[in-house]
């Protein structure tokens, strides 16, 4: 037979031991974000270089103004038939 009296405190610090173990796991995970956060960011100011973006060269930039003229008025057609 179980002994329910004994059983309790037993029980009590089980589910203390359970909570504090997992409040010890969430400050743990939120410290490490935070270590890793001021680690990008100092990786991040190394990095940072200031260039200037390329160019694309001409016919490049004249297929991707016909490729967007081409969106855009297939985009306002389906919106003119669709609405």
């Amino acid at each position: 037979m179980l002994n329910l009296p004994g059983l309790g405190p037993v029980l009590t610090f089980l589910g203390m031991g359970i909570v504090f173990c997992f409040i010890m796991l969430i400050i743990c995970i939120s410290l490490l974000c935070k270590i890793l956060r001021i680690l990008d960011r100092a990786k991040d100011t190394k990095i940072v270089q200031k260039t200037e973006p390329a160019q694309a060269p001409a016919a490049v930039q004249v297929k991707n103004t016909a490729i967007i003229a081409a969106i855009t008025a297939a985009v306002t057609e389906y919106r003119r038939t669709n609405s």
